[in-house]
């Protein structure tokens, strides 16, 4: 595609720009126009204007660089203040014509409207100046959507981190509940192992029923005189008190950790964790929701 240079159009803004378009024929609003289609066109490389097109150029042009030729010494007439002829006036609907249809779906308006909505980024600066200059009536309702859109985009990551902290929230609270229930179910078994040691053990009836892991002679340390140290009766019990001892340990490490973002009685955090995760996660808006609105 043959490239060409768009000449820039001065950074001025009407006077009143909440006021109507003047008219439909207005040169300096046509010449604008046809040169933001032709910036967005030269940007759209699987389109190439000089190829053959169902469509026809403005009369009297045979080839697109005739049409160019052409439109660049009206538009230079029209900055000057200088009022083109009819012919020229007919000729610049004639190329605005041609240019939308080669834009489609796109059209000048919305190749307008979007360069004045998204007029901070690099693309579009170079066509906002023909932006205001075609459409002013629209650079309030523009910046106003503009405004609206960044909000939502803020409004989109405070949303997307809140979603986070909740699925977060809600994983480490089960991982806790999970623990806690190992640990119970731990407790269980060796509630089992004791008994059956007790039994096994045959203790006269008469005998005192004492704590499994407290039934135990303190003597003197072999090491130091001065101290002392639990005799079990056996090994086992030596075994299943030191099991017993580190769960208790555990139990208590996994209660310290509860606080203070979860409630310390285990029995009512998976109702906490319930309503989290079926009332207050489903009704937060996702972020592919907020998206939507923002497109």
């Amino acid at each position: 595609m043959k490239k060409f240079k768009t000449i820039e159009a001065p950074k001025t803004v009407p006077d009143n720009p909440d006021e109507p378009r003047s008219t439909a024929l207005d040169p300096d609003l046509l010449t604008a126009e046809i040169s933001l289609l032709l910036d967005y066109l030269s940007g759209l490389p699987e389109r190439i204007l000089t190829s053959p097109r169902q469509g026809h150029l403005p009369p009297g042009c045979e080839t697109y660089n005739d049409a160019l030729s052409r439109y660049f010494l009206i538009d230079e007439k029209v900055r000057r203040g200088d009022t083109p002829a009819s012919p020229d006036l007919q000729f610049l609907l004639d190329l605005r014509d041609y240019l939308n249809s080669w834009a489609d779906p796109a059209t000048g308006a919305s190749i307008a409207f979007t360069n004045l909505v998204v007029r901070k980024s690099p693309q579009a600066r170079k066509g906002k100046a023909d932006a205001e200059r075609a459409y002013p009536e629209w650079i309030q309702p523009a910046r106003a959507l503009s405004r609206a859109m960044v909000v939502l985009l803020h409004l989109a990551v405070i949303i997307t981190l809140s979603i986070a902290a909740l699925a977060a929230y809600i994983y480490f609270g089960s991982a806790k509940i999970a623990n806690l229930a190992e640990i119970n179910s731990q407790f269980k078994l060796l509630d089992e192992e004791i008994l059956r040691e007790e039994v096994a053990v045959n203790r006269p009836p008469n005998t005192s029923v004492l704590p499994y892991c407290t039934d135990v002679e303190s003597v003197p340390s072999p090491a130091k005189a001065t101290e002392t140290v639990q005799r079990f009766r056996t090994v086992a019990q030596s075994h299943l008190c030191a099991k017993l001892d580190d769960l208790l340990q555990k139990q208590k490490i996994a209660y310290t950790h509860l606080s203070p973002w979860y409630s310390t009685d285990d029995r009512s955090l998976p109702a906490v964790l319930n309503v989290v995760s079926g009332y207050v996660l489903p009704v937060v808006p996702s972020r592919s929701w907020l998206e939507l609105r923002v497109a």
